[in-house]
């Protein structure tokens, strides 16, 4: 079930936050790497990836409270 949600939250994830989530977090790339290819800043980047992590991150909270320090550890 918490993986259930954690894909879902991914899925909702804004189209460029999205994009940069999976290429960095999920299929581990580098973040320069994904920069260059997609023509944005490692700053950008970076900035993308935070807030990634906040949006599941809150989302999961949401869902599953008592998980609050697994899920904040690990996202």
């Amino acid at each position: 079930m918490v993986v259930e949600s954690l894909q879902k939250a991914v899925d909702e994830l804004p189209g460029k936050m999205k994009q940069v989530f999976i290429r960095c977090k999920i299929e581990g790339r580098k973040q320069k790497e994904v920069a260059d290819e997609m023509g944005i800043s490692l700053k950008m980047v970076e900035k993308q990836i935070s807030k990634a992590r906040v949006q599941i991150r809150q989302k999961l909270l949401k869902q599953f409270p008592e998980l609050v320090l697994i899920i904040t550890f690990l996202l």
